[in-house]
């Protein structure tokens, strides 16, 4: 198992390197969520900004979510607005979806 873990970071870091976001995407949740890895804010944040700054509407929302929850950051729900509003302007269902939530949790307090 340990094996298949190390060789999953390794083919995902390629991809990553190469700026295929998808690879970025996979390493940023794989951080966020400890699929295998003790969970690393930091890495986590790092793979997102990438991915989301090579125009990954998944890598924007995923650090949208980082930012308004105050995920390994200092919360700051504008900034995780803005990027929901612009992963939701450029298609994303997910961004969408958690701009809405989140709109409503704004709302409700």
């Amino acid at each position: 198992m340990e094996r298949d873990i190390q060789k999953m970071l390794h083919y995902n870091k390629m991809a990553c390197d190469r700026d295929l976001t998808i690879g970025c995407d996979a390493l940023g949740a794989i951080y966020l969520h400890g699929r295998g890895v003790p969970i690393d804010y930091q890495r986590a944040l790092e793979y997102f900004q990438k991915s989301c700054s090579n125009n990954s509407m998944l890598g924007c929302s995923f650090l949208a979510t980082m930012y308004a929850s105050g995920q390994g950051v200092t919360k700051n729900l504008k900034k995780g607005l803005k990027l929901l509003t612009r992963a939701c302007e450029h298609g994303s269902n997910l961004g969408c979806n958690l701009l809405k939530v989140h709109l409503a949790n704004e709302k409700a307090q």
